[in-house]
Order: structure tokens, then sequence, then C-alpha cells
């Protein structure tokens, strides 16, 4: 997170990052349950700096759409499931529709 460049830092590092071999892999678990596979292996490198600029990146324009108290609210629903439906409720929109509104506030293709 700190050789990101903090919170600033991070949507400048995922639109960067995506464009890297396995940067599509990665996208497609961004604003989805679960993580790529390659995360627990020896493949490690190829994806986790994208995951976590790109998974941070789109937890704060989730906060900027619905507010960090809300955002707080929903770590309890992040065990059972409820954490999409949830977001998508708060934010009147569905998931996609948000994934692509945050991909254009990064400036991302």
């Amino acid at each position: 997170m700190f050789d990101l460049g903090g919170l600033a830092g991070v949507d400048a590092a995922c639109r960067t990052r995506l464009v890297w071999p396995r940067g599509a892999e990665v996208l497609w678990y961004i604003g989805a349950l679960g993580a790529p596979a390659a995360l627990f292996t020896t493949e490690r490198g190829e994806v986790a700096s994208t995951f976590y600029a790109c998974g941070t990146s789109f937890t704060k324009f989730v906060v900027s759409r619905i507010g960090l108290p809300q955002t707080i609210a929903l770590m309890p629903l992040v065990q059972t499931g409820g954490v999409l439906p949830r977001i998508e409720e708060l934010a009147g929109k569905p998931m996609d529709a948000l994934r692509i509104e945050w991909a254009e506030s990064i400036g991302a293709r």
C-alpha cells in the first residue's frame, strides 16, 4: 500500500498494472467474491500487486459511493455472502455497473 503512494496512488497503480500480462485475469475478481488462484501458488508475484492495488482502488470507489459507515457495516456480511447484494442496494445499481463506473473513474480500459 505504501509503495503505491497511499490511497492517492492506488488508482494510478491499478490502471498501470491492469495492462500487465495477467491484468485481465485479475480484473475479473475486482468487485466480486474470491481471489485469483495464483495468489496461493508460486505465481503469486504475477498477480498479487495488481489484485491488491485494484482491490484497494475499488474499495475506495465503493466508499465514495455509499459512505464509510455503510462500508464498515458490510464487514459482517462478508462471511454470509450478503456483501455484494448490500453494496448494490446501497449504491442503487448492479455490481457490473459499479465496476464499469469504477474502471472509467480510474481511466482503465
